[in-house]
């Protein structure tokens, strides 16, 4: 936890404990404790410690390039300079605690994001005392809040959802190398909650996403799209440098004057702050309105969400590097990404490459920031390393497997601390017994596989698929040139060796030692003499993600709750589970219909494993409910996959009293007598950043257990009275969800932890005939199964819900794929079910070409409409894009914009081109297929675009320039 004393060791402004109103900066705190650690020379009549206002006449210009200047544009050959955090919802309340603090009931109700703690009472300090924000980075202990948005046709607010974004931001003409850092404290309001008129969309606006219509209202009736909503903020970036508050929370601010730059009377430059707040898609029928519109809705001219605003309080970002040192991670982001602009990720690295091939100028070290000093910033030099010897070519062994080591090659560029795929083929996955993988460092030194560097270590890669694709996840931990040996054993014990070098940059994470070893081998021959002669056996249980990969999940309740306990029936349907291609099934109780289950799967012989789960609701019976569940399964642990220690008993929702620490004693009871695996089945709400279940450290619990279980039914249960609500926008939202539920594990630091899918379904009757239908439900069934067992999902497998219907539900039956039946047998499917072999058949050949200009085709899936590009005979990579124009999956076309052609860069960068009626934007993704960057219309010429796709774009008959 922060303390009070690590605040005072920062030399933080100190604050009035009640409120931030008015409050003017402490003549006696100096200029660099002021500015975060970044002393600033005033050349006005104003003074730091003066709480006077501008009283000169006013000119414009500052902030834009000196005459004579080497401008920070030119330099790099960047448009933009720009860093992102994700605003969190956290919490909808009537408090405003710029303007009344101390008060719980405000005029309106406003939607908090990011800081957790923020109350009525919030200030400056108490902000500081955060222990991590809920945004992304969690470094980021700001407060940013808007009025909150209310749908007056179902009475309910509209939640932000969690893709909402904060850009940090400078843009031409200003001029990068003028940018200050923001001071700690500042505080200020964009847009007005009492407007006599439309506001200006320079500072507010509203539109939907993808599209460039900006409305000063919230679009409704006629001008309703079925796209995602967004409202967003600008703020003014520059500062009088006199006070952080002003008396209104805008004096002290200005917004620039076209290209004139900014007013004498505020000349400091500072990061543009734009809010982008995503509302989802909005049923045609919503009547929306903002809580402030009620102050004003008499007024002439006035139209809902004409009062958008936001205000915001900024904090520094403390984060700590490699050697807990503490440094401000906001000024380190200002340094890297503004300064000298690019655009960068959350995290601060550049997610768009350089135009003219320069790399980003990361401090060498993170920022040493003694804050009990004067505020200076010390950078520690990473050491010399030493030239590496020079490492034999590659010989493989006439008998050796055939490896092929695809990626990385030589080209490539990577970022220290982003984890990439190393990966490959082998051409007969079956007869490998080894694949290992060993990193040298240019300093001598070789990447350990726990991130540190030290002597030869091997790392285990993993066949991922059937048809022999290998990968190792690896995050290098410091910069340099690297140099990768791959070795592959199969099953005589031949070797096969491949090899290849690439480059890192970034900021030192991890130092390697300035001395290799001795006992580190210089050469490939010195290499294979110490490959393991005899290498372990790696045994692969469900706590392997590639366990998982040949997993068929189903939920299994044909007994419904007892009321139907015929074994005819039973052996029957569980023979059709097998059938179907179903190799997996849970059930929610261990009662003695569970032993009947699983002496069933044993006498019949049947492939099938069962997730066994133990239905506590309470914690005075769960020793009882373990022991009777280890009875049960004792006999047939052989079919065992894993237990359940719950249901969903840990959401808000749920009635249980059972709290996670409960439940973690639970798994230790189960762990001192069984050595099975353990999981629990978590509400997909239990994750969510305003569930109880994070006030009680959940994560301990999600660390303890050898796989996750989630559900999601993603907005079915509220819109199945919707007559819009498809298969296709659920899968989206599960989509959605899935992200959310990965990037919850990437923070936990437990990503290569498997992620179950534990329920999700559509219903076959029961509601609106249009949404709850056979039609539909066979879609979903469809669409997910392909999802969630093809290549671009995270969830590592699923218990689709349900098998059967269970009457005993009522009006929450129909979920099953057969009907319930009779008491001898099942009912029928209530649509044609193929096997699950036969569903992911037809995804794989489902595959269109959509151009060929180069090796890397673009490729859509005829049954989804996505989009994929495949570089020669490897796999089809999805394309994703999550940012203000696009969040999820590309189809080829979106309105009038459409993919023509994919490439790779003389970077070796994956590229597709995007062209509309607003010009050709040419995309960069990683490897895996996701939206990094792109450079628009006027950023790269269109003869070079035809040289990449070579593609006659302008219809002159040749490919580049005439002369070319």
């Amino acid at each position: 936890m922060r303390t009070a004393c690590t605040l005072h060791r920062l030399h933080l402004e100190r604050l009035e404990n009640r409120s931030l109103l008015t409050t003017l900066i402490d003549s006696t705190v100096s200029p660099p404790d002021i500015l975060g650690g970044q002393a600033m020379v005033l050349n006005t009549t104003a003074s730091l410690g003066s709480s006077s206002a501008f009283t000169g006449k006013v000119t414009w210009g500052y902030g834009l390039t000196d005459p004579g200047q080497s401008s920070a544009w030119e330099i790099t050959g960047m448009p933009l300079g720009e860093f992102q955090t994700r605003l969190n919802f956290v919490k909808r309340a009537t408090i405003d605690p710029l303007l009344a603090p101390g008060n719980a009931n405000f005029w309106h109700a406003h939607d908090f994001f990011v800081n957790p703690t923020i109350d009525e009472n919030s200030t400056f300090e108490s902000l500081m005392m955060a222990e991590d924000s809920d945004a992304t980075p969690t470094s980021n202990l700001s407060a940013y809040w808007t009025p909150s948005l209310f749908n007056q046709t179902s009475g309910e607010y509209v939640t932000p959802l969690e893709t909402s974004i904060a850009y940090y931001q400078v843009q031409k003409p200003l001029e990068p190398s003028k940018i200050r850092t923001m001071p700690a404290g500042l505080s200020m309001i964009a847009g007005n909650a009492m407007p006599t008129e439309r506001q200006s969309a320079a500072v507010v606006f509203w539109n939907y996403i993808g599209t460039l219509t900006q409305y000063d209202h919230i679009p409704q009736g006629d001008e309703w799209q079925d796209r995602p909503l967004q409202a967003v903020i600008l703020f003014p970036q520059f500062w009088n440098g006199e006070s952080l508050t002003g008396q209104n929370f805008k004096d002290h601010m200005a917004y620039d004057r076209g290209g004139d730059g900014g007013p004498s009377s505020h000349p400091y430059l500072l990061p543009e702050l734009q809010l982008q707040i995503h509302y989802g898609h909005i049923p045609r029928n919503a009547q929306l309105m903002l809580s402030s519109d009620v102050m004003t809705q008499d007024r002439p001219g006035y139209a809902p969400g004409w009062s958008m605003h936001a205000d915001f309080i900024h904090t520094p970002w403390p984060e700590k590097d490699a050697h807990d040192n503490l440094y401000d991670g906001f000024e380190r982001r200002v340094n890297d990404s503004l300064r000298w602009p690019t655009v960068a990720d959350t995290d601060g690295n550049a997610a768009r490459r350089n135009p003219m091939g320069l790399d980003q100028p990361f401090t060498p070290a993170p920022l040493m920031i003694d804050f009990g000093l004067s505020g200076e910033t010390s950078i520690t030099e990473p050491p010399i390393s030493p030239t590496p010897p020079p490492v034999n070519p590659p010989i493989a062994t006439a008998d050796g497997p055939d490896l092929h080591l695809a990626w990385p090659t030589p080209e490539i560029v990577m970022l220290t601390g982003v984890s990439v795929g190393i990966y490959g083929n082998v051409a007969d996955p079956n007869g490998i017994n080894e694949l290992q993988l060993a990193l040298r460092h240019e300093s001598g030194a070789y990447a350990q596989p726990d991130g540190t560097f030290g002597t030869l270590a091997w790392h285990e890669g993993q066949i991922v698929a059937a048809d022999g694709h290998w990968r190792l996840m690896f995050s290098p931990m410091a910069p340099g040139t690297y140099d990768l040996t791959v070795v592959a054993t199969n099953s005589k014990g031949a070797t096969s060796v491949a090899e290849t070098s690439f480059r890192v940059i970034g900021e030192t994470l991890v130092a390697p030692p300035s001395e290799p070893s001795i006992d580190n081998p210089t050469s490939l021959e010195d290499l294979r003499c110490m490959i393991p002669s005899d290498p372990p056996i790696i045994n692969v249980t469900v706590r392997n993600r590639i366990h998982w990969e040949s997993m068929r999940g189903i939920g299994f309740s044909v007994g419904s709750l007892g009321s139907l306990p015929n074994q005819t029936r039973l052996d029957n349907a569980l023979k059709r589970v097998a059938d179907l291609g179903f190799n997996t099934i849970r059930t929610w109780g261990s009662d003695a219909y569970t032993g009947r289950i699983l002496e069933a799967i044993d006498r019949l012989q049947l492939p099938i494993q069962v997730q066994v789960g133990i239905y506590i609701t309470t914690d005075s019976n769960a020793k009882g409910l373990i022991e009777q569940a280890l009875t049960v399964i004792e006999p047939y642990q052989q079919h065992v996959l894993a237990v359940s220690l719950g249901n969903e008993q840990l959401a808000d929702w749920n009635r249980s009293d059972l709290t996670v620490d409960q439940v973690l004693r639970q798994v230790t009871y189960f762990r001192e007598r069984s050595n099975l695996p353990l999981t629990y089945n978590f509400s997909g709400e239990t994750f969510r950043t305003w569930s109880s279940f994070w006030n009680q450290d959940g994560g301990r619990l999600l660390k303890t257990l050898d796989y996750i279980n989630v559900h999601s039914y993603a907005g079915f249960f509220d819109n199945r009275f919707n007559p819009d609500w498809t298969p296709e926008r659920q899968l989206a939202v599960l989509q959605a969800d899935e992200a959310f539920f990965a990037e919850m594990l990437e923070q936990l630091e437990i990503a290569d932890k498997p992620l179950v899918l534990g329920e999700t379904g559509w219903q076959g009757s029961g509601y609106a005939p249009a949404v709850t239908n056979p039609t539909n439900m066979r879609t979903y069934y469809l669409d997910v199964t392909r999802y969630v067992y093809g290549p671009a999902t995270r969830f590592d497998g699923m218990f689709y819900f349900n098998f059967t219907d269970e009457s005993w539900k009522g009006g929450d039956d129909h979920w099953g794929l057969f009907k319930e039946g009779s008491s001898s047998s099942i009912g029928a499917s209530k649509f044609h079910l193929q096997k699950v072999s036969e569903i992911l058949e037809s995804t794989q050949v489902s595959f269109e070409v959509a151009a060929a200009t180069t090796d890397t085709r673009l490729l859509t899936d005829s049954i989804t409409g996505f989009t994929y590009v495949q570089d020669r005979e490897s796999e089809p990579i999805l394309i994703r894009r999550y940012d203000g124009y696009w969040a999820g999956e590309v189809p080829l076309s979106r309105g009038g914009a459409t993919l023509v052609g994919a490439a790779r860069d003389e970077f070796g960068r994956l590229r597709v081109l995007d062209v509309s009626e607003w010009g050709a934007f040419t995309w960069i993704l990683d490897e895996y297929g996701l939206f990094v960057g792109e450079e628009g219309p006027t950023e790269l010429s269109n003869a070079s675009r035809e040289q990449i796709f070579q593609i006659d774009l302008d219809g002159d008959g040749a490919i580049g320039s005439p002369t070319q």
